[in-house]
């Protein structure tokens, strides 16, 4: 469905829960499952945050929609009155902040879309609706010389899954995006006055992290700075100069840090970045020339390793590439790698492919390997192809973002898990989101107890395991129309065993108030595995006020999804 205005958004919002309590007077108690109103933006989260439903059952299972398992098919939600809502027609109506404001046409934007800047004393305020991309409003913003604060990794999230997930960039001195937000707009299924005062807390606070199930976001205030460059350096040190590091506070020396720490292998690259007033395309001491060489001598044994293994066990058309290998990007040459031979979850076929991407990183780095940058094109990276992720952060109270690296780093070594590079590792500060991983307050409202009260910093970790690329000749491969070819039955078998072991391996590790990020939570297959992450999320997060605010202004619960009704409702 693509309404067209917030007063169509609102409509249908309501006949989605008036659809929910027909439905309801028809089905018995235990069999009913409520028709979701499922609002998306460009569906990038890898866990697919507004569409994963089946998390009851023991055993993992794909879900319809959400990143690398997803399905382009609009119409494959699980109830037949689920209703699938895009913003990207609409049209909105921004609330005007200040008599001051400037309006500014979205670029590319075909409805008509505008940003609204706000210049006040002491800061910059920029309204939008929340369907824009980053890319989109960086680029719409540049003219003006301004920016966010901090960025993710990636560009092409929409503002409203960007804001409702409490996404963050690396720095142990800045807080998730939802931190420099000043003022949202939102629509409920429910009809709520915004002014008058609510009896669980701040709606704002509340809102505002609420992963697409407490409210639909219609526009989005942020704190603008001004744009600014970055002189990133990157090098690789062995795991105990990278302890070292951390131990001397390496994340609170610069204004951004990350971590990638190489399973099997004794190299972590560390990448750390300040503001700088040098030219941009600056800082490297070589050539671009120089740079693509150096390069090419350090992709060498990752090609060479893709010529040793193709053909071993796999057609080679499946690889879908020519045999240009040089002319690959590294990220490209590790795909290839894994796919071939026994495949990744072969734990020596996936040494040997960390072994070559150790050597990659030695050999690009040597020395240290410095660029200068505007912040938009530093802060962002590849993430390197299809793949499952599961992302967590827990508070640094005493040195844990050092014991948990390396507890989990000696439980997939000890236990032989085939744990492919990189392991990140980012940090940030805190926030006042009450349902922000990075949140200031335990779930009883506590406040956490860091041993330096100057450093309340937040370490987010996040594993992977990369995924074949799916093509046509792979989906049928038998001819049944099933869709079990080659590469989907590895997809499958990758994606359970990321779900009931590598997910188990990381939790085992984790604080007592560690919790996975809200845009790449993964359920996890056993009950007792279950069990523990819903502890977890009670301990962490008020889950009383989840369950209040919902009742409020959607009671019908035809917002939110399976993944938000395992982690807040009751059994």
């Amino acid at each position: 469905m693509f309404p067209k205005t917030t007063p169509q958004l609102s409509k249908i919002l309501k006949q989605c829960t008036s659809n929910s309590k027909a439905v309801r007077a028809s089905i018995p108690s235990p069999s009913y499952k409520p028709p979701r109103c499922r609002v998306v933006g460009n569906m990038l989260s890898p866990n697919g945050i507004a569409f994963v439903d089946n998390v009851k059952s023991s055993e993992y299972s794909i879900p319809t929609y959400g990143g690398s398992n997803s399905s382009d098919s609009v119409n494959a939600t699980s109830n037949p009155f689920d209703r699938v809502i895009s913003l990207q027609d609409m049209k909105f109506e921004l609330q005007a902040r200040d008599p001051t404001t400037i309006t500014i046409p979205i670029r590319d934007d075909l409805n008509g879309n505008v940003l609204k800047i706000t210049k006040q004393i002491e800061k910059v305020l920029v309204s939008c609706p929340p369907s824009v991309t980053i890319q989109t409003l960086l680029e719409t913003l540049k003219p003006h010389n301004l920016t966010l604060p901090n960025l993710a990794s990636i560009d092409q999230q929409t503002v409203g899954g960007f804001v409702s997930v409490s996404a963050h960039g690396s720095g142990g001195g800045i807080g998730p995006v939802d931190t420099f937000v000043e003022g949202i707009g939102v629509v409920y299924p429910r009809d709520v006055d915004s002014a008058t005062p609510l009896s669980n807390s701040n709606p704002f606070d509340v809102t505002l992290v609420g992963m697409g199930g407490l409210g639909v976001l219609t526009d989005v205030t942020f704190r603008a700075v001004e744009r600014y460059k970055i002189k990133e350096v990157t090098r690789t040190v062995s795991r105990k100069e990278a302890v070292g590091l951390l131990r001397g506070g390496i994340v609170h020396r610069f204004k951004h840090c990350r971590f990638m720490w190489i399973p099997y292998e004794d190299k972590v690259i560390v990448v750390t970045g300040e503001e700088t007033d040098e030219k941009v395309g600056g800082g490297g001491g070589l050539s671009a020339m120089e740079e693509r060489l150096k390069e090419n001598v350090a992709k060498q044994p990752l090609v060479d390793l893709v010529r040793t293994v193709r053909g071993k066990g796999k057609k080679p058309e499946q690889n879908n590439v020519d045999d240009d290998l040089e002319g690959l990007s590294f990220a490209d040459l590790r795909q290839l790698a894994l796919m071939g031979g026994e495949g990744p979850l072969d734990v020596e076929v996936v040494k040997a492919v960390n072994r070559a991407e150790g050597m990659f990183w030695s050999g690009t780095t040597e020395g240290g390997k410095t660029r200068v940058g505007w912040n938009e094109q530093v802060l962002q990276f590849d993430c390197g192809g299809s793949q499952e992720v599961l992302e967590v952060c827990f508070p640094v109270q005493d040195q844990d973002d050092v014991t948990v690296m390396l507890d989990l780093l000696e439980k997939i070594e000890t236990g032989k898990f085939p744990a492919p590079g990189p392991i990140e590792q980012r940090w940030s500060a805190g926030s006042n989101s009450v349902f922000s991983p990075a949140s200031f307050k335990a779930g009883d409202g506590s406040d956490i107890k860091f041993k330096d009260a100057d450093k309340k910093v937040f370490s987010w970790v996040g594993v992977i395991m990369y995924l074949p690329l799916e093509t046509e000749d792979d989906e049928d491969e038998d001819g049944d129309g099933n869709g079990n070819g080659g590469a989907n039955l590895t997809r499958n078998q990758i994606s359970t065993t990321f779900a009931n072991e590598y997910t188990d391996l990381v939790y085992s590790v984790l604080p007592e108030l560690g919790v996975p990020h809200w845009a790449k939570i993964l359920v996890p297959g056993g009950v007792a595995a279950k069990a523990d992450l819903k502890s977890r999320i009670e301990r962490r997060y008020p889950v009383d006020k989840w369950r209040e605010r919902r009742m409020l202004v959607d009671p019908e619960r035809v917002l939110g999804n399976g993944v938000l009704d395992f982690c807040f409702e009751k059994e």
